[in-house]
């Protein structure tokens, strides 16, 4: 659902839209959660993502997330980063679901998220990554990757408790304000913290920031978002990303991070457990430059965690499929009680296209182009787990 609000000053109109973002992931594990992000904001370099994985666990899914900028639609240079020397491919293949419009800005106007899988290349003994943007040659200019967030689950059934975890990724657009729901969430424990992490770039000086705010019976403002984090010190301008870990009921910052109930400068983590309502949440952010020179804050997506009181159940996927044009393809997903197939390009009444049902375990793919899916699976105990598939079309 999309509802327009028209805010009105002397000057400028403002539109405001409350979406729901994709859940790329969702998930119930004796685990803990931990990310990190850096960026470049305009170019290339080299950077370090500080995580931390509890000793003695095991990795069970881990996720490299890049924003690619453009000012044409469907355009990727294919980028090879670096990540502890193992290289990364990013191109037309790594995209999830539609690209959307920075409002305002003319040059990098279409934005696009990106993620490949690196589960394979990341140690439980290693905290430290190395990441190498390299100078791209584009296809168009500005076209570049240059901000990527590295998250990560770890497993320790003898250690660690049962956690949910959620990665919720923006396909709808970049307005002057912008409200953001998601639902389902899995149930929670009370009193116990709610970790919201920020996947945002181009948060830049003190004039050219966010106001944070969520909802609970009216909206409430929580700090202002603005600057570099401390891993990005010789960009200006990288943006803001919470860099945590949590497990065991304690949500941890890393980085210039804190777990507080507040978010302020670069510190773009918070506990939010005061506003998770009906398995639900709510919140806005809000563009401060207040002029008309260009939209250049970008908002990729947020991380959440939590304690929860769902039981673990093991799942099957299919994994990210090539297929020629014109083929058709039958997915088949085993471990739950029912099944809900979406996608970005989806409406409610197809909210699947491309695939023979929706609430199946194994639909049937005959699209003729390149489709992102995600099907939530849920258990006997009202709880449920979120996948991601992508079926590139040649």
């Amino acid at each position: 659902m999309k509802l327009f609000l028209i805010l009105t000053s002397l000057f400028f109109t403002y539109k405001s839209n409350v979406i729901s973002q994709i859940t790329y992931y969702q998930d119930v594990c004796k685990c803990g959660v931990t990310g990190a992000g850096f960026s470049t904001s305009l170019g290339y370099g080299s950077g370090t993502f500080e995580i931390f994985i509890e000793p003695g666990s095991q990795i069970k899914k881990a996720v490299l997330f890049g924003i690619h900028y453009g000012n044409g639609s469907g355009i990727f240079s294919p980028t090879q980063i670096q990540l502890n020397s193992n290289s990364i491919l990013f191109d037309s293949t790594s995209v999830t679901g539609l690209e959307f419009i920075a409002s305002g800005n003319s040059i990098e106007k279409y934005i696009s998220l990106h993620a490949r899988d690196v589960t394979d290349l990341i140690s439980a003994s290693t905290n430290q990554y190395n990441i190498d943007i390299p100078s791209q040659d584009s296809l168009c200019f500005p076209c570049r990757f240059n901000c990527f967030y590295l998250y990560v689950i770890y497993e320790n059934s003898s250690f660690l408790m049962n956690s949910s975890t959620y990665i919720s990724l923006n396909d709808i657009g970049d307005e002057w304000i912008i409200d953001f729901q998601i639902d389902k969430l899995n149930k929670q424990k009370t009193n116990i913290p709610f970790g919201f992490a920020l996947y945002t770039d181009r948060l830049g000086l003190s004039n050219d920031g966010s106001y944070l705010s969520f909802y609970n019976s009216t909206w409430q403002q929580v700090g202002y978002l603005a600057g570099s984090d401390n891993v990005n010190n010789f960009w200006p301008g990288a943006g803001v990303k919470g860099h945590f870990y949590y497990q065991n009921d304690v949500l941890y910052g890393l980085d210039d991070d804190t777990p507080d109930f507040v978010v302020g400068g670069s510190d773009g983590l918070i506990n939010v457990e005061s506003f998770v309502a009906n398995n639900s949440l709510k919140w806005r952010l809000q563009w401060d430059h207040f002029s008309n020179i260009g939209q250049f804050n970008i908002y990729g997506g947020f991380f959440l965690t939590h304690s929860t009181t769902c039981d673990t159940f093991s799942v099957t996927v299919p994994n990210d499929t090539t297929l020629c044009y014109g083929s058709t393809l039958q997915l088949n997903v085993s471990g739950g009680q029912r099944y809900e197939w979406s996608s970005p390009r989806g409406t409610p009444q197809n909210p699947a296209p491309g695939l023979s049902c929706a609430n199946c375990p194994n639909p049937v793919f005959s699209a003729d182009s390149s489709m992102f899916y995600t099907v939530r699976i849920w258990n006997n105990d009202s709880c449920s787990v979120v996948r991601p598939i992508k079926m590139n079309v040649r």
